[in-house]
Protein backbone atom coordinates (compact mmCIF):
# COMPACT_ATOMS: atom_id res chain seq x y z
CA UNK A 1 0.00 0.00 0.00
CA UNK A 2 1.33 2.84 -1.22
CA UNK A 3 1.63 6.49 0.86
CA UNK A 4 -0.04 9.49 -0.19
CA UNK A 5 1.94 12.15 -1.17
CA UNK A 6 1.96 15.59 1.19
CA UNK A 7 0.42 18.74 0.03
CA UNK A 8 2.97 21.55 -0.62
CA UNK A 9 1.54 24.79 -0.14
CA UNK A 10 1.95 27.18 -2.91
CA UNK A 11 3.89 30.39 -2.40
CA UNK A 12 2.08 33.50 -3.17
CA UNK A 13 3.76 36.59 -4.56
CA UNK A 14 3.00 39.41 -2.29
CA UNK A 15 1.34 42.27 -4.83
CA UNK A 16 2.76 45.44 -4.55
CA UNK A 17 1.30 48.14 -2.77
CA UNK A 18 0.92 51.37 -4.14
CA UNK A 19 1.42 54.40 -1.76
CA UNK A 20 0.10 58.02 -2.17
CA UNK A 21 1.66 60.85 -0.64
CA UNK A 22 -0.87 63.38 0.50
CA UNK A 23 -0.79 66.78 0.27
CA UNK A 24 -1.38 69.51 1.56
CA UNK A 25 -3.75 71.79 -0.36
CA UNK A 26 -2.87 76.09 -0.28
CA UNK A 27 -5.72 77.54 0.98
CA UNK A 28 -6.41 81.32 0.98
CA UNK A 29 -7.70 83.71 3.20
CA UNK A 30 -10.40 85.91 2.44
CA UNK A 31 -11.95 89.01 4.72
CA UNK A 32 -14.61 87.83 7.01
CA UNK A 33 -18.22 87.89 8.38
CA UNK A 34 -20.88 87.54 6.06
CA UNK A 35 -24.94 87.12 6.07
CA UNK A 36 -26.23 83.53 4.72
CA UNK A 37 -28.62 84.74 2.84
CA UNK A 38 -29.72 82.72 -0.45
CA UNK A 39 -30.85 84.76 -4.00
CA UNK A 40 -34.12 85.51 -5.56
CA UNK A 41 -35.02 83.36 -8.78
CA UNK A 42 -33.56 83.89 -12.19
CA UNK A 43 -35.78 86.41 -14.45
CA UNK A 44 -37.28 84.64 -17.31
CA UNK A 45 -36.16 85.04 -20.49
CA UNK A 46 -38.64 87.23 -23.05
CA UNK A 47 -40.30 85.76 -25.43
CA UNK A 48 -38.45 87.59 -28.26
CA UNK A 49 -35.32 85.19 -27.34
CA UNK A 50 -35.46 81.89 -29.46
CA UNK A 51 -33.06 78.71 -28.86
CA UNK A 52 -30.60 80.29 -31.63
CA UNK A 53 -30.60 77.17 -34.59
CA UNK A 54 -26.94 76.09 -35.73
CA UNK A 55 -28.66 75.75 -39.19
CA UNK A 56 -29.24 79.27 -39.98
CA UNK A 57 -28.07 81.82 -41.67
CA UNK A 58 -25.18 84.18 -40.49
CA UNK A 59 -26.61 86.71 -37.87
CA UNK A 60 -26.25 90.64 -38.64
CA UNK A 61 -23.27 92.37 -38.08
CA UNK A 62 -23.70 95.80 -36.61
CA UNK A 63 -20.32 98.06 -36.77
CA UNK A 64 -19.30 100.43 -34.04
CA UNK A 65 -19.39 103.24 -35.08
CA UNK A 66 -21.88 104.23 -37.48
CA UNK A 67 -24.96 103.98 -34.77
CA UNK A 68 -25.45 107.73 -34.03
CA UNK A 69 -27.02 107.95 -30.04
CA UNK A 70 -30.66 108.30 -29.79
CA UNK A 71 -31.74 109.92 -26.34
CA UNK A 72 -35.21 109.64 -27.20
CA UNK A 73 -34.91 105.77 -27.01
CA UNK A 74 -32.96 105.14 -23.59
CA UNK A 75 -35.06 105.41 -20.40
CA UNK A 76 -33.95 107.91 -17.94
CA UNK A 77 -31.94 106.84 -15.11
CA UNK A 78 -33.45 105.40 -12.23
CA UNK A 79 -33.84 107.66 -9.15
CA UNK A 80 -34.12 104.60 -6.52
CA UNK A 81 -32.04 101.57 -6.68
CA UNK A 82 -30.15 99.84 -4.15
CA UNK A 83 -27.94 96.61 -3.95
CA UNK A 84 -28.89 93.35 -5.31
CA UNK A 85 -26.11 91.12 -4.03
CA UNK A 86 -27.16 87.92 -2.32
CA UNK A 87 -25.78 84.91 -1.23
CA UNK A 88 -26.88 81.04 -0.91
CA UNK A 89 -26.29 77.60 1.30
CA UNK A 90 -22.90 76.02 0.95
CA UNK A 91 -24.50 72.60 -0.71
CA UNK A 92 -27.56 73.74 -2.43
CA UNK A 93 -28.95 76.07 -4.86
CA UNK A 94 -32.21 77.31 -3.39
CA UNK A 95 -32.41 80.99 -3.91
CA UNK A 96 -34.61 83.39 -1.71
CA UNK A 97 -34.86 87.54 -1.32
CA UNK A 98 -31.77 90.05 -1.65
CA UNK A 99 -29.82 91.52 1.23
CA UNK A 100 -31.71 94.95 1.34
CA UNK A 101 -35.00 94.65 -0.39
CA UNK A 102 -36.42 97.92 -2.43
CA UNK A 103 -38.78 98.39 -5.33
CA UNK A 104 -36.27 98.36 -7.44
CA UNK A 105 -33.32 96.36 -7.12
CA UNK A 106 -30.24 97.56 -10.07
CA UNK A 107 -29.84 95.58 -13.14
CA UNK A 108 -27.25 93.61 -13.48
CA UNK A 109 -25.74 92.00 -16.64
CA UNK A 110 -22.75 89.69 -16.76
CA UNK A 111 -20.27 89.58 -19.31
CA UNK A 112 -18.53 86.08 -20.39
CA UNK A 113 -16.64 84.71 -22.67
CA UNK A 114 -15.89 80.78 -23.54
CA UNK A 115 -12.38 81.37 -23.82
CA UNK A 116 -9.70 84.01 -21.94
CA UNK A 117 -7.82 86.78 -23.90
CA UNK A 118 -10.63 87.84 -26.01
CA UNK A 119 -11.42 91.03 -24.67
CA UNK A 120 -13.92 90.36 -22.31
CA UNK A 121 -12.39 92.41 -19.45
CA UNK A 122 -11.89 95.86 -21.59
CA UNK A 123 -15.56 95.40 -22.98
CA UNK A 124 -16.88 94.58 -19.03
CA UNK A 125 -14.88 98.24 -18.33
CA UNK A 126 -16.23 99.96 -21.21
CA UNK A 127 -19.34 99.00 -21.01
CA UNK A 128 -19.78 100.37 -16.90
CA UNK A 129 -17.86 103.70 -18.04
CA UNK A 130 -20.43 104.19 -21.15
CA UNK A 131 -23.06 103.49 -18.85
CA UNK A 132 -21.94 105.91 -16.26
CA UNK A 133 -21.14 108.39 -18.78
CA UNK A 134 -24.68 108.37 -20.24
CA UNK A 135 -26.32 109.44 -16.82
CA UNK A 136 -27.05 106.15 -15.29
CA UNK A 137 -25.16 105.08 -11.72
CA UNK A 138 -22.97 102.17 -12.55
CA UNK A 139 -21.21 100.07 -10.77
CA UNK A 140 -18.56 96.64 -11.88
CA UNK A 141 -17.75 93.75 -9.64
CA UNK A 142 -14.40 91.59 -10.55
CA UNK A 143 -15.69 88.25 -10.36
CA UNK A 144 -12.47 86.71 -12.11
CA UNK A 145 -11.24 85.35 -9.19
CA UNK A 146 -8.00 83.71 -10.73
CA UNK A 147 -7.71 86.96 -13.29
CA UNK A 148 -8.79 90.12 -11.61
CA UNK A 149 -7.89 92.39 -13.94
CA UNK A 150 -10.50 94.98 -13.96
CA UNK A 151 -8.47 97.65 -11.49
CA UNK A 152 -5.20 97.47 -13.82
CA UNK A 153 -7.52 98.43 -16.52
CA UNK A 154 -9.14 101.60 -14.95
CA UNK A 155 -5.87 102.39 -13.22
CA UNK A 156 -7.05 101.96 -10.00
CA UNK A 157 -4.34 99.50 -8.89
CA UNK A 158 -3.32 100.97 -5.95
CA UNK A 159 -6.64 102.15 -4.77
CA UNK A 160 -8.09 101.67 -1.07
CA UNK A 161 -11.52 100.29 -0.27
CA UNK A 162 -12.87 100.91 3.43
CA UNK A 163 -14.27 98.51 5.59
CA UNK A 164 -16.47 98.80 8.63
CA UNK A 165 -15.90 97.04 11.19
CA UNK A 166 -18.80 96.58 12.98
CA UNK A 167 -20.99 95.51 9.94
CA UNK A 168 -17.93 94.24 7.69
CA UNK A 169 -19.33 95.71 4.68
CA UNK A 170 -16.69 97.06 2.24
CA UNK A 171 -17.40 100.31 0.58
CA UNK A 172 -16.14 100.13 -3.02
CA UNK A 173 -13.48 102.49 -4.58
CA UNK A 174 -15.27 105.06 -6.84
CA UNK A 175 -13.82 105.67 -10.36
CA UNK A 176 -12.99 109.79 -11.54
CA UNK A 177 -15.68 109.10 -13.64
CA UNK A 178 -18.40 108.44 -10.63
CA UNK A 179 -18.11 104.31 -12.03
CA UNK A 180 -18.28 102.06 -8.20
CA UNK A 181 -15.77 99.42 -8.55
CA UNK A 182 -14.92 96.34 -6.61
CA UNK A 183 -12.16 93.83 -7.34
CA UNK A 184 -10.20 91.11 -5.15
CA UNK A 185 -7.47 93.13 -6.47
CA UNK A 186 -8.13 96.00 -4.73
CA UNK A 187 -6.72 96.86 -1.47
CA UNK A 188 -8.77 97.70 1.61
CA UNK A 189 -8.55 99.09 5.57
CA UNK A 190 -11.08 99.57 8.47
CA UNK A 191 -12.55 102.64 8.80
CA UNK A 192 -10.26 104.89 10.92
CA UNK A 193 -7.55 103.14 10.32
CA UNK A 194 -4.31 104.17 7.89
CA UNK A 195 -3.42 100.86 7.11
CA UNK A 196 -4.37 98.91 4.16
CA UNK A 197 -3.67 95.23 3.50
CA UNK A 198 -4.43 93.47 -0.03
CA UNK A 199 -7.59 91.34 -0.09
CA UNK A 200 -5.12 88.94 -2.23
CA UNK A 201 -1.59 89.61 -2.26
CA UNK A 202 -0.13 91.03 -5.33
CA UNK A 203 1.62 88.62 -7.89
CA UNK A 204 -0.34 86.17 -5.36
CA UNK A 205 -2.55 82.86 -7.17
CA UNK A 206 -6.09 81.74 -5.88
CA UNK A 207 -5.67 78.43 -5.71
CA UNK A 208 -9.23 77.00 -4.40
CA UNK A 209 -11.48 73.84 -5.13
CA UNK A 210 -14.86 73.98 -6.26
CA UNK A 211 -16.95 74.92 -2.83
CA UNK A 212 -14.14 77.21 -1.31
CA UNK A 213 -14.47 78.89 -4.53
CA UNK A 214 -18.53 79.20 -4.44
CA UNK A 215 -18.01 80.74 -0.75
CA UNK A 216 -15.49 83.05 -1.35
CA UNK A 217 -17.70 84.63 -4.43
CA UNK A 218 -20.57 83.99 -1.91
CA UNK A 219 -18.72 85.97 0.89
CA UNK A 220 -17.58 88.56 -1.70
CA UNK A 221 -20.96 89.98 -2.96
CA UNK A 222 -22.75 89.66 0.32
CA UNK A 223 -20.81 92.09 2.39
CA UNK A 224 -20.70 94.96 -0.71
CA UNK A 225 -22.25 98.04 0.07
CA UNK A 226 -22.89 99.59 -3.78
CA UNK A 227 -25.49 102.10 -2.06
CA UNK A 228 -27.43 102.93 -5.32
CA UNK A 229 -27.42 102.04 -8.76
CA UNK A 230 -29.29 101.27 -11.94
CA UNK A 231 -26.86 99.16 -13.68
CA UNK A 232 -24.84 96.58 -12.47
CA UNK A 233 -21.69 95.27 -14.80
CA UNK A 234 -20.21 91.79 -13.72
CA UNK A 235 -16.44 90.77 -15.01
CA UNK A 236 -16.99 86.57 -14.96
CA UNK A 237 -14.23 84.27 -15.57
CA UNK A 238 -13.95 82.58 -18.90
CA UNK A 239 -15.67 79.18 -18.72
CA UNK A 240 -18.68 77.58 -16.99
CA UNK A 241 -16.50 77.32 -13.80
CA UNK A 242 -18.22 76.72 -9.94
CA UNK A 243 -18.22 80.61 -9.81
CA UNK A 244 -19.26 81.68 -13.03
CA UNK A 245 -22.60 79.54 -12.26
CA UNK A 246 -22.43 80.87 -8.89
CA UNK A 247 -22.48 83.77 -9.66
CA UNK A 248 -25.20 83.66 -11.94
CA UNK A 249 -27.38 82.16 -9.48
CA UNK A 250 -26.64 84.44 -7.20
CA UNK A 251 -26.61 87.73 -9.09
CA UNK A 252 -30.43 87.19 -10.91
CA UNK A 253 -29.14 88.46 -13.79
CA UNK A 254 -31.11 90.68 -16.13
CA UNK A 255 -28.76 89.45 -19.37
CA UNK A 256 -25.67 88.40 -20.38
CA UNK A 257 -22.76 89.96 -23.26
CA UNK A 258 -20.56 87.86 -25.09
CA UNK A 259 -17.65 88.23 -26.14
CA UNK A 260 -15.40 86.25 -28.53
CA UNK A 261 -13.51 86.77 -31.10
CA UNK A 262 -13.71 85.42 -34.68
CA UNK A 263 -11.11 81.83 -34.80
CA UNK A 264 -12.35 78.56 -34.62
CA UNK A 265 -10.94 78.04 -31.22
CA UNK A 266 -12.83 81.24 -29.47
CA UNK A 267 -16.31 80.55 -31.23
CA UNK A 268 -16.32 76.80 -30.57
CA UNK A 269 -15.83 77.71 -26.59
CA UNK A 270 -18.48 80.42 -27.38
CA UNK A 271 -21.00 78.11 -28.44
CA UNK A 272 -20.75 76.45 -25.85
CA UNK A 273 -21.19 79.46 -23.06
CA UNK A 274 -24.43 80.15 -25.38
CA UNK A 275 -26.32 76.85 -23.93
CA UNK A 276 -25.21 77.14 -20.57
CA UNK A 277 -27.35 80.90 -20.84
CA UNK A 278 -30.23 79.23 -22.32
CA UNK A 279 -29.99 76.20 -19.66
CA UNK A 280 -30.37 79.34 -17.07
CA UNK A 281 -32.87 81.03 -19.28
CA UNK A 282 -31.03 84.39 -18.94
CA UNK A 283 -31.22 86.42 -22.51
CA UNK A 284 -28.12 87.20 -24.48
CA UNK A 285 -28.39 90.92 -25.40
CA UNK A 286 -25.82 91.20 -27.55
CA UNK A 287 -22.88 89.28 -28.79
CA UNK A 288 -19.04 91.46 -29.12
CA UNK A 289 -16.67 89.98 -32.23
CA UNK A 290 -13.59 91.50 -30.43
CA UNK A 291 -10.04 92.13 -32.39
CA UNK A 292 -12.78 91.60 -35.46
CA UNK A 293 -10.18 93.13 -37.99
CA UNK A 294 -6.65 95.07 -38.35
CA UNK A 295 -6.00 98.39 -40.31
CA UNK A 296 -2.56 98.84 -41.25
CA UNK A 297 -1.28 102.53 -39.96
CA UNK A 298 1.00 103.04 -43.00
CA UNK A 299 -0.87 101.42 -46.11
CA UNK A 300 -4.21 100.80 -44.76
CA UNK A 301 -4.83 97.31 -45.57
CA UNK A 302 -7.30 95.46 -43.64
CA UNK A 303 -6.57 92.02 -42.50
CA UNK A 304 -8.03 89.59 -40.35
CA UNK A 305 -5.49 88.43 -37.88
CA UNK A 306 -7.64 86.09 -35.31
CA UNK A 307 -10.16 84.83 -38.08
CA UNK A 308 -13.10 85.95 -39.53
CA UNK A 309 -15.89 83.61 -38.95
CA UNK A 310 -19.59 84.53 -38.90
CA UNK A 311 -21.49 83.77 -35.68
CA UNK A 312 -24.37 81.50 -36.34
CA UNK A 313 -27.36 81.51 -34.95
CA UNK A 314 -29.98 84.59 -34.05
CA UNK A 315 -29.01 87.62 -32.02
CA UNK A 316 -27.25 90.84 -32.71
CA UNK A 317 -23.50 91.13 -33.15
CA UNK A 318 -21.36 93.98 -32.76
CA UNK A 319 -17.45 93.65 -34.51
CA UNK A 320 -15.13 95.63 -32.77
CA UNK A 321 -11.63 96.44 -34.75
CA UNK A 322 -8.51 95.68 -33.02
CA UNK A 323 -7.23 99.11 -32.56
CA UNK A 324 -3.77 100.05 -30.61
CA UNK A 325 -6.03 102.84 -28.79
CA UNK A 326 -7.79 100.50 -26.89
CA UNK A 327 -4.47 98.21 -26.05
CA UNK A 328 -2.94 101.65 -24.69
CA UNK A 329 -6.10 102.66 -22.74
CA UNK A 330 -7.89 99.15 -22.34
CA UNK A 331 -11.26 101.27 -22.97
CA UNK A 332 -12.95 100.94 -26.00
CA UNK A 333 -13.86 104.14 -27.49
CA UNK A 334 -17.34 105.22 -28.68
CA UNK A 335 -19.04 102.49 -26.50
CA UNK A 336 -22.03 104.41 -25.54
CA UNK A 337 -23.37 103.23 -29.28
CA UNK A 338 -23.02 99.54 -27.83
CA UNK A 339 -24.39 100.76 -24.15
CA UNK A 340 -27.10 102.02 -25.92
CA UNK A 341 -28.10 98.68 -27.80
CA UNK A 342 -27.57 96.93 -24.33
CA UNK A 343 -30.23 99.44 -22.57
CA UNK A 344 -32.94 98.82 -25.43
CA UNK A 345 -32.20 94.89 -24.96
CA UNK A 346 -32.39 95.30 -21.24
CA UNK A 347 -36.29 97.12 -22.18
CA UNK A 348 -36.77 93.92 -24.12
CA UNK A 349 -36.17 91.56 -21.56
Amino acid sequence: MTKPKPKIAKKLKAKPVIKVAKTERPQATTPGGRAGLPPPSIAAPAASQATPDPAASSSPTTPVTPIPPTDAALPPPSPVVTQNVVTQNAKTPPLTQPIVATPKPPKVIICLSGKGGVGKTTVAVSLGLALQHMGYSTGIVDIDIHGPNVPTALKMRDCIAEMDGATRTIEPVVHPSGLKVWSLALKYRMKGTPEADWVVPENQPIMLEGQTKLKLVEQFLTNLDWGTLDFIVCDLPPGSSEEVVGAMRYLNPIGAIGVTTGSDLALEDYYRIRTMLEHFKIPLLLTIQNMNEYTCPKCGTIQSLLGSNQIEGNGEVVKVPMQQEVADTKIIPDFEQVAAMVIKGVQAA
